[in-house]
C-alpha cells in the first residue's frame, strides 16, 4: 500500500494475521506447521550463466546442500516457454498459456486466472509478491490502473518501483505505459561495466531482498506460514559480467534465509529463459532456464515418496506448468492433503491456449503450433515419468532444446 514502500520496514496487516490464523485453524494439517514458501525470480539469466556469472550463490547453495537441515535439489533439463518473461509467468504462477499478444497487458484474461498467491492466502498464509521493475509488462496486468497505479492489490504485501511516475506517458504511435524514473538504466553504462542500480545508499536488488527477508521475520507473523514471491529485473547487464553483480546480493540474501528457520523454508530459484539481445540471434541456452529446489530434511523425512519422486526427477523435463503444480503440491501438503492436479478449468485453459498460439502468429520469436494437451504440468514431488517428451510437457518443438532417445 501506499503507506509501505522501499525504504519502509514491513508494516504488520492485523486483519491479514486474523483471517490467516483463521483459515489455518480450518483447514491447515494439524501434524506440523506448513512450510513457509519463498519463490525468487531472476530474469534473463539461463542455468549455465547462473553457475558461472554467480559462483558465491552457487557455492552457498552446494554447501546447503551438505548440511543436516536442508537438501538442495537441481533440475539441469528444466525448460522455458518460448520467450518471452510473461509466458512464463501465466504458466508458472496460474498454470494456463499466456493469452496476452506481444506482452501487452490483458487486465481482462488476468481476472479469469486463478493465481497462486490468491490461493495461498486462501489456505491461511500471508502472502507477499514484489518485482523491481517498473510496471513490466508481465505484471501490467495489475498495475496498469491509472487512477492508483502504485497500489495493485497483489498480495497482502505487494512492493513495486516507487520511482514510477504515476500517471502514463503516451508513446510514438499513441500507446499508454508506465515509466520508471530510471527505466533503462539497467543498461546504461555503469550497469553494463558490471555495477548495480543504487538507491540511497544500497543496491536496488539488496532494497527488495532485504524487504522479502523482513517479510518473512516479521514478529508478528511469526506462527503464520508465509508466502514470499520476489522477482528482480535488473539482473543480468548487456557485458561479460553478466548477472555477476547481483552475486553478493544473492548470498547475503541465501545465507540469511537459509539458516534463520532451515526446518520450515522451501525455497524456489528460478529463471524465466536466458538472455535475449536479439530476435536474429538466439542463444542456444535461451530456454534453458535456472530451477532449484531448496526443501528440509525434516520435511523429506516426513513425506518420503515424494522425496524419492523429487531424486528422479531431477533428470526429467521440466516446464513453467510443473512449477505451478510443484507450488500447488506444496499447498496440498501444507492444509494436510494428497497430490492434487493444478486447478486450471478445462475451458479456460483451452482459451488461454488457443490465445497464446493464435498470438504466435504477431510475435518476434514465432512458436506455433503448440501441443493440444492440457490443462498441464506435473508435481516435482510426483512421478514424472522418463518418456515424458516435449509435446506431453507443452512445449512448441520448435523451441525444445532437449533431445530424447
Amino acid at each position: 500500500g501506499a503507506e509501505e514502500n522501499w525504504h519502509q520496514q514491513v508494516v504488520p496487516r492485523r486483519k491479514k494475521a486474523r483471517r490467516a490464523r483463521r483459515l489455518l485453524n480450518q483447514g491447515a494439517s494439524k501434524r506440523s506447521a506448513p512450510l513457509d514458501v519463498v519463490v525468487l525470480v531472476l530474469d534473463s539469466v539461463a542455468r549455465a550463466r547462473f553457475l558461472s556469472d554467480l559462483p558465491l550463490s552457487t557455492r552457498l547453495l552446494q554447501k546447503a546442500n551438505r548440511t543436516a537441515a536442508s537438501e538442495v535439489f537441481n533440475f539441469p533439463f528444466a525448460h522455458a516457454l518460448p520467450c518471452c518473461t510473461k509466458n512464463w509467468l501465466y504458466a508458472a504462477l496460474s498454470g494456463a498459456y499466456s493469452p496476452a499478444r506481444d506482452g501487452a497487458y490483458e487486465p481482462a484474461r488476468r481476472k479469469q486466472a486463478s493465481w497462486l498467491w490468491d490461493a495461498f492466502s486462501a489456505a491461511g498464509y500471508v502472502t507477499h509478491v514484489a518485482n523491481d521493475g517498473c510496471y513490466p509488462p508481465e505484471l501490467q496486468d495489475w498495475w496498469r490502473k491509472e487512477e492508483q497505479p502504485l497500489q495493485p492489490g497483489i498480495s497482502d504485501h505487494p512492493l513495486l518501483d516507487t520511482f514510477c511516475k504515476r500517471a502514463p506517458t503516451t508513446g510514438p504511435k499513441g500507446e499508454a505505459f508506465f515509466q520508471s524514473r530510471w527505466s533503462g538504466v539497467q543498461h546504461a553504462t555503469k550497469l553494463d561495466e558490471g555495477s548495480s542500480i543504487c538507491v540511497a545508499g544500497e543496491t536496488l536488488a539488496h532494497r527488495w531482498l532485504s524487504f522479502a527477508l523482513a517479510f518473512l521475520r516479521t514478529p508478528a507473523y511469526e506462527p503464520l506460514p508465509k508466502f514470499s514471491l520476489t522477482a528482480l529485473n535488473g539482473v543480468r547487464c548487456k557485458c561479460l559480467s553478466g548477472g555477476s553483480h547481483l552475486d553478493l546480493e544473492l548470498q547475503w540474501f541465501l545465507s540469511r534465509l537459509l539458516s534463520s528457520r532451515p526446518s520450515r523454508t522451501a525455497l524456489l530459484l528460478l529463471s524465466d529463459h536466458g538472455a535475449l539481445d536479439s530476435f536474429n540471434e538466439l542463444p542456444a541456452d535461451l530456454h534453458l532456464p535456472l530451477v532449484s529446489l531448496v526443501l528440509p530434511r525434516a520435511f523429506l523425512r516426513q513425506h518420503p515418496q515424494a522425496a524419492a519422486h523429487i531424486r528422479r526427477n531431477q533428470r526429467r523435463l521440466v516446464t513453467p506448468f510443473d512449477v505451478h503444480a510443484t507450488l500447488r503440491h506444496l499447498l496440498a501438503l501444507a492444509r494436510g492433503s494428497g497430490v492434487v492436479a493444478p486447478r486450471v478449468d478445462a475451458q479456460l485453459w483451452s482459451s488461454f491456449r488457443d490465445a497464446f498460439e493464435a498470438n504466435s502468429k504477431s510475435s518476434p520469436l514465432p512458436y506455433a503450433p503448440v501441443p493440444r494437451v492440457g490443462p498441464l504440468g506435473l508435481s516435482l514431488m510426483a512421478d514424472m515419468g522418463a518418456e515424458r517428451d516435449c509435446a506431453a510437457a507443452g512445449l512448441p518443438q520448435r523451441h525444445c532444446r532437449l533431445s530424447w532417445e
